[in-house]
Parts: C-alpha cells; sequence; structure tokens
C-alpha cells in the first residue's frame, strides 16, 4: 500500500509537497497528503468504473407472453422469448411455447390426446431510435417487426348436429329431426408471417413490459379421422361462435387466412 501511495502520488502530484505513506499499522494513516489523495482517487476512479458498467445496455431480455397462457382462440401455451439486442436500433427475438392445458371438454371417444406448440421468430426495429437515435437514446421505445412463426396442434373434438335433411323437409314429412353426436380427431397445423407493432418500457432498470399487436397472413391445414360430420351440409347444435370454432377444427377450414394476435410480455433484462 505504501508502494503504491507513493508512485500515484509522484505521478498525480507533482510539484506539491508530500508526506510519505505510513505503514498500515499506523493509525494515522489518513493524516499524510498524498495517502488521502491517492486513495481519494483510487475510489473516484472505482465508482467511474461501476458506474459505466451499470449504464451499459444489457444485451439479453427473456420475456413471458401472459395472453398466450388464456388464448381459447387457438390453444393455451406457456410460451417464453428471448431477445438480442444487435444494438439500441435492431434486435432479433426467438419466442416458443407448449400447451399447458386443455380448454376443451373431453370427449366421449379420445383419438388425440391434446399437444401442441408454438414457435416463432422476429427481426425488430425501433423506430424512434432510427429516425432521432439523439434524442430516443433509452432503452425500448416504439418498435416494428417482421415474425415468421408456426402453430402445431391434436386434439380430439365432439359434435352435436342435425342432418340437413331433417331441416329441408316439408313440415307434413314423417321424416324426424334427429341430433347426432360425432366424435372425431383433429391435426391442425399453421404457418404464416406476421407485422408487429408494440412499445417496450423498462422500468426498475432491468425489468421489462412490452404490449405488441401483431397482424398479418396465415395458412391453416387441417387432417381429421373418423369424421362423420359435415360441416357445409351439416347444422351444428351450438350457437354462431362455437361452431365456428367447430368449423376450425375440420379440413374444410384449410386455406388462406387473417391473423391477429394481442401479446403482453413481461420480462428481464440481463
Amino acid at each position: 500500500m505504501q508502494n503504491f501511495c507513493i508512485a500515484v502520488s509522484k505521478l498525480f502530484f507533482r510539484g506539491k509537497p508530500y508526506s510519505p505513506c505510513p505503514t498500515v499499522r499506523n493509525y494515522d494513516f489518513f493524516r499524510y497528503p498524498g495517502c488521502r489523495k491517492s486513495v481519494l482517487l483510487l475510489l473516484l476512479l472505482t465508482v467511474s468504473v461501476h458506474a459505466q458498467e451499470d449504464d451499459k445496455p444489457l444485451p439479453w431480455i427473456v420475456k413471458l407472453n401472459v395472453p398466450q397462457l388464456i388464448d381459447m382462440t387457438n390453444f393455451p401455451v406457456v410460451q417464453l422469448s428471448l431477445e438480442r439486442k444487435i444494438n439500441s436500433e435492431w434486435s432479433v427475438i426467438a419466442e416458443g411455447g407448449v400447451q399447458c392445458y386443455d380448454d376443451r371438454i373431453k370427449p366421449d371417444t379420445v383419438f388425440y390426446s391434446p399437444r401442441g406448440f408454438k414457435v416463432n421468430v422476429e427481426l425488430r426495429a425501433y423506430l424512434l431510435k432510427i429516425i432521432n437515435p439523439e434524442r430516443f437514446h433509452k432503452e425500448g421505445g416504439l418498435f416494428v417487426g417482421i415474425q415468421p412463426f408456426y402453430r402445431y396442434n391434436q386434439f380430439s373434438e365432439e359434435v352435436s348436429y342435425f342432418k340437413e335433411e331433417a331441416d329441408t323437409a316439408p313440415k307434413d314429412s314423417l321424416t324426424e329431426r334427429i341430433e347426432y353426436n360425432d366424435s372425431f380427431g383433429a391435426r391442425r397445423k399453421v404457418f404464416g408471417v406476421n407485422l408487429t407493432v408494440g412499445h417496450q418500457r423498462y422500468f426498475w432498470k432491468r425489468f421489462v413490459m412490452e404490449p405488441s399487436l401483431a397482424v398479418g397472413y396465415a395458412y391453416r391445414k387441417v387432417t381429421n379421422i373418423n369424421r362423420s360430420y359435415d360441416p357445409i351440409k351439416d347444422n351444428s347444435t351450438f350457437n354462431h361462435d362455437l361452431s365456428q370454432m367447430e368449423y376450425r377444427a375440420t379440413s374444410e377450414s384449410n386455406g388462406s387466412t387473417f391473423n391477429f394476435t394481442i401479446n403482453f410480455r413481461i420480462g428481464y433484462s440481463f
């Protein structure tokens, strides 16, 4: 310690009276001007380095997508994402989740056990930082992104319906209005690309809150086994909204469709 004090004092305090540092055992250590100034300089350097480390942007963020836990339109998943900040203006994100429970009523006959997953990747741009980086210098902010995605799930479905001929028969006809029940299996694959827009906000230095919307194109491919119900000809006993969900479980729903997703992620940066 004494040699350090002498070296630092000679370097930074030339031309000033210098009193040699005592040994550590001397209780009057800070009585000497050279030692006081040397220790003060060391403390200032330490605080400066620590402050620079705290101000340095953290490149990684792990996030949980909360609405996906109760996604009744598709299927609920525990969905986590990992964002890597390339710089303050651009980032790349990988996100995935697996089905955590089945919100459907379990049919009498099970063809497929409920199972599914969702994955997507995203290239994101923080617009305000690109437009005016000097003004919008804080981490996060308004963003837009391109997000290819893929979803897969399988399940068993049960439908109650009436045959078309019973509905169209004349009133004086002997044709009975019989209610049928049909259980079948379904495997559904959906892929496409979204345009995302949202806002990322930091709080308590490391925690992140991120509401966003995703809109885009999707292609749906459904395969069924052991199905008698025909959504085109037969009439479901459920209301319109539920019958639409049944329709999306059938192969007749295959083809291009519009995709819309509401997201709210909470995360931690490191």
